[in-house]
């Protein structure tokens, strides 16, 4: 019996070693001790192995793939910033429609030469409705302002995944506006644009004229900014008839001074690390951004200039009472880190319902690659993100008793 007891504990150990080590000649005879040699002759014979294997349904061992490590690794080797590692692919069940200026009435308007990298640029204006399946004129809606700096995209170009996998996650159509951009026109043209947006927005849906249930503002970077400057605009001017039921965003720019310490704290270093900025990988990133955005505000002391702590497009240097109920998402390795998490505290002593969520080893705008920079394993933390994006706009949604 004794015997028996021990070729069965042999037999277990057998199975785990099996479980990491595919090759029989990996298995060390004498890891068990006490069993004679014609017993663990027969427990390390080929067939008996294959009935383990069989029996436990021991998948081959996978090594462990740091896709962080690896985005990391790519973006470094491109270097444009993370645009060649951003998500491809459309969200499933998901439809988009582009709709011309001239059905919504936003301002019909073209890129200079210096900016025109495709047809596409020479007529600009055109908004994108991305609804999921499902949805309809009852369903809440969700107003999506892009990223760029002020300065660069549009949503038919690489926001297209990014706007698919929100409409996705949320189950409500998203409409993503191309509201003109610097240097062409300066602030507040893109302000202006966003308020008119959400007008059209308030009464017309995927399917034509109707009044929306609920709406949520959504952005990211700069698009994060104007998000969170659009809910402090519609809080002192509101818009007859409708009001921003919440408001989620990603990596949001909310102080055009530059000022916050993570533009020192999170400086990209030789060699990298969990707290370095890959994308805004510059030796100085608030002096690299100042240029663009005094194209979008006015250089200093020139006619019609705006301080960037005055402008609207810095909602940090804002009053922050009144806001709706607000998620932020940011990282923790990139340079505006402090714009997310200085608002988030600002935002909750002025009594606003405000969260931040900071992201370990994320860099700007990292929703965008959960595809894993290429694959072939998504970004885990993109996809968590996502969906907790979703849970808190349908959460709203759902205590405001309305359809999702």
């Amino acid at each position: 019996m004794g015997r028996v007891l021990k070729a069965l504990l042999a037999a277990s150990s057998l199975a785990a070693i099996v479980a990491q080590e595919p090759a029989i000649s990996d298995i060390e005879l004498d890891e068990t001790p006490g069993v004679d040699e014609v017993c663990m002759a027969a427990l390390t014979s080929v067939p008996f192995v294959r009935h383990l294997r069989q029996q436990a349904s021991i998948a081959p061992h996978k090594p462990h793939i740091d896709v962080a490590a690896k985005c990391v690794r790519k973006m470094q080797k491109s270097g444009d910033g993370g645009e060649s590692e951003l998500d491809q692919q459309l969200a499933p069940g998901v439809r988009v429609f582009k709709v011309p200026p001239a059905l919504t009435g936003f301002p019909a308007w073209r890129r200079n030469k210096d900016y025109v990298y495709s047809q596409a640029d020479l007529r600009r204006g055109f908004a994108d409705w991305v609804v999921p399946d499902g949805a309809t004129h009852l369903t809440p809606r969700i107003l999506y302002c892009h990223g760029g700096g002020y300065e660069w995209y549009s949503p038919q170009d690489v926001y297209r995944p990014a706007t698919t996998r929100i409409a996705k996650a949320t189950g409500m159509p998203v409409l993503a506006f191309d509201y003109r951009l610097s240097p062409e026109f300066k602030y507040p043209a893109q302000l202006d644009d966003a308020v008119q947006a959400f007008e059209w927005i308030a009464r017309n849906g995927p399917d034509g004229p109707s009044d929306a249930s609920a709406i949520f503002i959504m952005g990211d970077s700069a698009g994060g900014g104007l998000a969170l400057a659009l809910a402090l605009q519609l809080r002192d001017s509101p818009v007859h008839g409708a009001v921003v039921a919440g408001v989620s965003v990603v990596s949001p720019e909310t102080d055009l001074t530059c000022s916050g310490e993570s533009y020192r704290t999170r400086r990209w270093v030789k060699g990298g690390g969990p707290e370095c900025d890959p994308v805004f990988n510059g030796p100085d990133p608030a002096a690299a951004s100042m240029p663009a955005i005094y194209r979008l505000l006015g250089a200093p002391n020139t006619n019609g200039a705006v301080p960037p702590s005055k402008s609207r497009l810095s909602p940090l240097h804002s009053e922050l009472h009144g806001l709706p109920p607000t998620q932020i998402h940011v990282g923790n390795a990139e340079v505006m880190l402090s714009d997310s998490v200085d608002f988030a505290a600002k935002a909750k002593r002025a009594g606003s319902p405000v969260e931040v969520t900071v992201w370990p080893r994320m860099w700007h705008t990292f929703t965008q690659f959960s595809e894993g920079c290429g694959g072939p394993e998504p970004l885990q933390e993109a996809l968590d993100a996502l969906q907790q994006q979703g849970d808190f706009i349908r959460g709203i949604a759902s205590r405001l008793s309305v359809t999702v």
